[in-house]
């Protein structure tokens, strides 16, 4: 059982690893570890009773099941089951680290791990904008791998880990805390070359009105936050992204005075539009899970047609309205609620729990921000990277071996 045991931490270590930089690579990395998962339950078939007292495992299995539930009323049932699969990796990762991980030391290790392979995949953007490459040099966005959007928001994730990293390492007076504040500064040069409005506006908030009254305490906390604000203050210099900011006023009033879909704002708000009128119909359940699509496709005609090339309606509130009605919103609210409690009772226990709780807040007021325009649940890296901060962050504190020795 011991050898299980280190095996699948090991395999968590390279699930995180590889999350931001291959969704195959971190997919079969997971089922791995689930085979490790099985094979422990099957000697122990109790293993997992813990998890009946973890406030956090029921309101991560009650989001799940409420994308579940809505497939008994949906009409396409291919795309609410690819939903339904995508949001269970959430419940997926938190079920495997409370398995597998033995303490808060193993959580943080799995943060490391999470931002280090998003800072690979940001060096290699910066490399990519300084024109190493097909691209032409100081080119926006410059992003790698995946849309510019995700990029933005995955960096931002990884932000926040260096970040409090920092902060943890720098409490403990080591050198190596240089190298997370370096990391962070990276992470932030993704966020910014993904020339993304929604990644860039939630990262600006999160950071100014929460990581800098922590931070600013310290003083070489202070010399990285002036880094990172002076790096925000630089792109909103970019002629591209003023002309993005810019534009947003006119695309607002185009939609409101003549019911125009102009530019990306535009579109948003004719998504939003028909994402209300969904909920308007189906109040309680919404229209059923994976039945957007089919939705905007009965409800558009001449102009509007267009929105048919959208899976999703950039919103996450938006999107569960649609869906599954109160019953989804609610079922959302609650789990970010969730998250937000546990993270604020563990700042206040201390220790390596008060840095995981911490990355946990940021990350979770950056979904619920990002959320306002984007459907970050709906995209397969940003679910996996939410599922694996909330594994690291909170499945410690209840573990397998807690409660039946070490595996």
């Amino acid at each position: 059982m011991f050898a299980l045991g280190e095996l699948g931490r090991l395999g968590l270590l390279f699930f995180a690893l590889t999350a931001p930089l291959s969704k195959s690579i971190s997919a079969i990395l997971m089922g791995i570890v689930g085979v490790f998962f099985l094979i422990v339950l099957l000697r122990r078939p109790k293993g997992l009773a813990f998890l009946l007292r973890d406030p956090v495992f029921w309101a991560t299995a009650s989001f799940t099941s409420v994308y579940l539930l809505g497939l008994l009323w949906s009409e396409d049932l291919a795309a609410g089951l690819k939903i339904s699969r995508r949001i269970s990796y959430i419940l997926g990762s938190y079920v495997l680290c409370a398995l597998f991980l033995k303490g808060a030391e193993d959580g943080l290790r799995m943060v490391k791990v999470l931002v280090l392979g998003t800072v690979l995949l940001d060096i290699l953007a910066v490399g990519k904008f300084l024109g190493f490459g097909s691209q032409r040099a100081f080119t926006l966005p410059s992003a790698v791998i995946m849309n510019p959007i995700w990029f933005g928001n995955v960096s931002a994730v990884a932000l926040y880990g260096s970040l409090f990293l920092f902060l943890h390492h720098l409490e403990g007076k080591g050198k190596v805390s240089y190298l997370w504040g370096i990391s962070a500064l990276i992470n932030l040069m993704g966020v910014l070359l993904s020339n993304s409005r929604g990644p860039y506006g939630a990262a600006a908030v999160v950071l100014l009105l929460f990581l800098f009254p922590i931070l600013w305490r310290q003083r070489m906390g202070k010399a990285i936050l002036a880094l990172c604000l002076a790096l925000l203050v630089l792109l909103p210099l970019h002629p591209r992204f003023q002309r993005k900011l810019w534009i947003v006023g006119r695309e607002v009033k185009a939609f409101l005075s003549e019911g125009k879909l102009r530019g990306s704002m535009g579109r948003r708000l004719g998504m939003w539009k028909l994402s209300l009128d969904m909920f308007l119909d189906h109040p309680i359940i919404g229209v059923g899970t994976g039945d957007y699509e089919l939705e905007v496709e009965r409800r558009t005609v001449g102009e509007w047609a267009l929105l048919r090339k959208y899976n999703q309606p950039h919103s996450i509130y938006f999107h569960a309205l649609a869906m599954q009605g109160l019953l989804g919103i609610v079922a959302l609210l609650s789990f970010f609620a969730v998250i937000v409690r546990e993270s604020l009772r563990q700042m206040r226990e201390g220790g390596l729990g008060r840095i995981l709780g911490l990355f946990a807040l940021a990350v979770s007021m950056h979904y619920l921000i990002a959320g306002l325009s984007e459907a970050v649940l709906k995209i397969h890296v940003l679910v996996v990277m939410l599922g694996i901060v909330v594994g690291a962050c909170f499945s410690w504190r209840r573990g397998f071996v807690k409660s039946l020795g070490d595996v």
